[in-house]
């Protein structure tokens, strides 16, 4: 799998300019993200994957679903994906420490809920992966990634294909 880390790639994403974002537009502007990462790779053959309830022990490893890899598991278990891949928006919840759930007289510090965006391809297709990547990430969300940027990928073999990254 690739492993990558963008550092300064971003000019003005149109997504952030309002300063004074109420709940009713954040929540608008999330749902908008998520239909247009859905849509960007579900154009481009990808399967929308169904979504698991949070506690729906689609994962036996953990108690509440903290990210769609929970649901990816077992393509990754079996390497049985499909090409050209799935595609997800999860509901997810994370806690400070999970391992007190339960105990009686512990109470959660902090939490979080939020939709994990997720994408699974088979490792045949990481160059096309990359690439759709980009272009969701430049067209979509109008985020720049300028050669000066770093992004680490790595497959050495990829240098020739992502001109525009330093690897």
């Amino acid at each position: 799998m690739a492993t990558t880390m963008v550092k300064k790639c971003y000019e003005n994403p149109k997504i952030f300019k309002d300063s004074n974002l109420s709940r009713k537009k954040a929540k608008k502007n999330m749902q908008k993200l998520i239909d247009n990462f859905l849509k960007h790779f579900s154009n481009k053959g990808y399967k929308i994957h169904t979504t698991v309830k949070i506690s729906s022990g689609a994962d036996s490893s953990v108690h509440l679903i903290g990210s769609h890899i929970s649901v990816f598991k077992p393509y990754l278990e079996k390497e049985n994906i499909p090409s050209p891949g799935y595609i997800m928006s999860q509901n997810c919840i994370r806690t400070q420490n999970l391992n007190n759930y339960g105990k009686k007289d512990y109470t959660f510090k902090w939490g979080s809920s939020f939709s994990s965006l997720g994408l699974i391809a088979p490792p045949n297709r990481l160059k096309e992966v990359c690439i759709e990547a980009i272009e969701y990430i430049e067209n979509i969300l109008q985020i720049f990634v300028y050669p000066t940027s770093l992004i680490k990928v790595n497959y050495s073999h990829l240098k020739p294909l992502l001109k525009r990254i330093v690897i």
